[in-house]
């Protein structure tokens, strides 16, 4: 098992957040989350799959986040 889906991955804290990002926004987060390099438990991404939540209509690495002014 690698470290991305092994059950050593992340805090409680952690993976608690995943969840809930994917939760509050209404879509799968988990990906922003491996494109960031962080660790998603196989617990996590069981539970975020669950919701069946579409995929973000943008990928992690082309949103643009710009100061308000």
């Amino acid at each position: 098992m690698d470290r991305q889906q092994g059950e050593s991955a992340g805090s409680p804290s952690e993976n608690h957040c995943r969840l809930n990002a994917s939760r509050v926004s209404g879509r799968n987060a988990l990906g922003f989350f491996t494109a960031w390099g962080l660790t998603i438990t196989s617990r996590t991404r069981a539970d975020v799959t669950t919701l069946a939540l579409p995929a973000p209509d943008r990928g992690p690495t082309i949103i643009n986040v710009t100061k308000a002014s």
